[in-house]
């Protein structure tokens, strides 16, 4: 029998400490709620915990910048809405004052409502705005630029028109022959000045050898002219067959998590929808005589076709969007799941490990205690 050195007071003395560990550890997760409170719980837990919280709480921003993305769609497509009322009057105040039976004083007061109608076309498209930014008085009109030498008329192109398109990017048109006709060609837009990032459409299509056709390619519009690109009915493939052109202007909605304007965001422009603007092309109409009433309902029916088409494409931009944040938000409630399930404390689980650290810890005093009194047995052969 020794004394000096009690064994079973030290083994009791560690089981209590190990047991004390376990019951600080569960009474730490069930007052934070978390399994992974530090780095030591879990050190590749915590590594992957941090990545898909910044995920979700990314997808959790992401789902609010698609919803006011929708709401800014939704305030222009309201101020259109009402221009456009505004042009199906001043198209019927046309048609009335195109009747030779008026004298020139009622179609003065004619004049007078359809000059007020062209202001307020104006003064609703200077003041729609979104927060700070105006919405369709043309400062987030997209325009193509920096044309290549080829993009011009004398090698086939009229224009070029974006619609959607990424802002500040580079795109490359190429035309060639579809090998199923004289008139028959291929139409290629990609993203990169050598189209090497990638093809965003491709369509084919018949082009006569006069007039222009305008083909629609991936969200843009491009004017062929028959006879720049044909030549006595062969392929004349536009000088080198590629030209290149950017875009400018628009805005741009973060949808995505990433930092790239690829697939992160989409980027979209609204057309200046102002009196004057070249879409409407209104704001010098007059009624003042029978012959300037009858071309005003020419020019205003195509207007009236232009916030038409405006209308249609920020309607199919919201439907867009309603589906980008229907995708956005399984992917929120499937990474929180993931998240959860690494770093979430388990309540039943650390209940019982509570439990069961609190019974060890009574368990382990009580044998400390009688392991501290068996040395005391030693004087009983000292009597």
């Amino acid at each position: 029998m020794r004394i000096n050195t009690n064994v079973n007071s030290l083994n009791a003395q560690r089981n209590l400490q190990v047991s004390g560990y376990a019951l600080a550890k569960a009474l730490e997760r069930l007052s934070s709620g978390k399994r992974i409170n530090r780095a030591g719980d879990d050190a590749a837990g915590l590594a992957i915990g941090q990545k898909l919280q910044a995920q979700v709480r990314g997808l959790g921003q992401a789902i609010r910048n698609a919803q006011d993305g929708i709401s800014m769609i939704q305030t222009a497509e309201g101020a259109l809405d009402e221009t456009q009322s505004i042009l199906q009057r001043m198209r019927e105040l046309s048609v009335q004052a195109a009747n030779g039976s008026l004298s020139s004083d009622e179609r003065s007061k004619i004049t007078a409502e359809f000059q007020n109608l062209q202001q307020e076309i104006t003064r609703i498209a200077q003041t729609t705005q979104f927060g700070d930014t105006y919405l369709i008085n043309g400062n987030l009109a997209q325009t193509s630029t920096n044309v290549g030498s080829e993009l011009v008329a004398s090698a086939g192109f009229s224009a070029v028109r974006a619609v959607g398109a990424v802002v500040a990017t580079t795109y490359t048109v190429a035309v060639a022959s579809a090998g199923s006709g004289t008139n028959s060609y291929t139409v290629t837009i990609s993203r990169g000045s050598t189209g090497s990032v990638g093809i965003v459409s491709a369509v084919q299509v018949q082009v006569g050898t006069s007039g222009t056709t305008t083909v629609n390619v991936g969200g843009f519009s491009v004017d062929l002219l028959g006879s720049g690109i044909q030549d006595g009915g062969s392929a004349d493939l536009l000088g080198s067959g590629i030209s290149s052109f950017s875009v400018t202007g628009g805005t741009a909605m973060l949808i995505g998590t990433g930092a790239t304007q690829t697939y992160d965001a989409l980027s979209f422009g609204l057309a200046n929808m102002t009196a004057g603007s070249a879409g409407l092309a209104v704001g010098s109409l007059q009624v003042d005589t029978a012959s300037n009433a009858n071309d005003a309902i020419t020019k205003i029916t195509a207007a009236i076709g232009s916030v038409s088409s405006e209308r249609a494409k920020l309607g199919a931009l919201q439907n867009r969007m309603e589906h980008t944040i229907n995708n956005l938000s399984i992917s929120f409630e499937n990474l929180s799941a993931s998240q959860s399930r690494i770093v979430d404390a388990d309540f039943a689980l650390e209940v019982s490990m509570m439990v069961r650290g609190q019974i060890l810890q009574q368990a382990g005093t009580s044998v400390a205690a009688q392991a501290n009194q068996l040395p005391q047995s030693v004087l009983a052969l000292l009597r």
